[in-house]
């Protein structure tokens, strides 16, 4: 990560800045879970931060990320900056603060705790939609901006997606009237162009299949929430019922570590999300979290 200093206390903020949806988290888990930054780093803490966070729950789950005891600490603000405080005394901390719509999560929460405790070195990477918040916080410039793609560069990648499963690229090309349409409505954002290009890869190459797709209700939908687009939600209506429950599950996970592939099918199966022969419930669920990775829904196990 690239540094710089903090004037008021050695602590470097590092900031991801981008629209809603456009892949500002995904970015800050590879740094997160990157086999260099694991080993930089004693403590690693992932806080989603959201418009209408608690200071208290805030605190709370930053120190069971860091590994101490937030019951012990009782809901006092003081109580949970000296528990933070004595879980990261002197030791090399990256926090990850998701989704920041506020400087005060930072400055009026989490600041003094990581100022007086954490070891030289440690580091605060925030990702926001607003350029005053990284402001706000004084995070090092420049900010690291996530831009929307332009629109052939953006049907370039649809077009990556859609023809790794064999369709042929005389044939998508034929589709790019319709495909750039279907791209305006993904506006442009790059992890929403590949959603939809694992969507339109499993519906077909034909243009009936992409024309259901543009002119499908649901890019309609109002009151979706920040976290969900509507490429995503249309996915999520196409995909076939036994592998929904699967990727609502796989959503709900902790960004804060990778899940192998192996963890994730045994979650499945434990929760009874995979039904067949019981001898084959690792292979069956095994196709499910590849089908996932197909449709560019999940990050895929490096193992694989």
């Amino acid at each position: 990560m690239e540094t710089g200093k903090d004037v008021n206390n050695d602590i470097m903020v590092v900031a991801i800045v981008g629209v809603g949806g456009i892949g500002k988290t995904t970015l800050a888990q590879k740094v997160f879970n990157d086999d260099a930054i694991q080993g930089g780093f004693s403590k690693k803490i992932w806080l989603s931060v959201n418009q209408n966070f608690s200071e208290v729950e805030l605190l709370r789950r930053a120190i069971i990320g860091a590994g101490g005891n937030a019951k012990l600490a009782g809901n006092a603000k003081d109580a949970l900056h000296r528990a933070l405080m004595q879980a990261l005394k002197d030791h090399k901390t990256l926090l990850v603060m998701d989704d920041v719509w506020d400087k005060g999560a930072w400055l009026g929460v989490l600041k003094i705790p990581l100022a007086n405790a954490a070891a030289s070195g440690s580091r605060v990477l925030i990702t926001t939609r607003e350029g005053r918040v990284a402001q706000g916080v004084k995070a090092i410039q420049p900010y690291h901006h996530v831009d929307t793609l332009a629109p052939d560069d953006a049907w370039s990648l649809l077009k990556k997606q859609v023809r790794s499963s064999g369709i042929d690229e005389d044939q998508i090309s034929m589709l790019k009237d319709i495909g750039l349409k279907i791209i305006q409505k993904c506006g442009c954002l790059p992890i929403a162009v590949k959603v939809m290009g694992g969507l339109l890869r499993e519906r077909g190459g034909l243009r009936r299949d992409w024309q259901q797709v543009f002119d499908d209700s649901k890019w309609s939908t109002t009151k979706m929430p920040d976290e969900l687009n509507h490429t995503v939600y249309l996915s999520y209506v196409y995909m076939p019922s036994y592998l929904k429950q699967c990727f609502l599950y796989y959503s709900l996970l902790p960004k804060s570590r990778n899940f192998t592939m192996d963890e994730v099918v045994a979650m499945w199966i434990s929760e009874g999300f995979i039904h067949g022969n019981s001898n084959h419930l690792e292979e069956l669920g095994t196709n499910y979290y590849k089908e996932l990775i197909s449709r560019n829904l999940i990050e895929p196990d490096k193992a694989i």
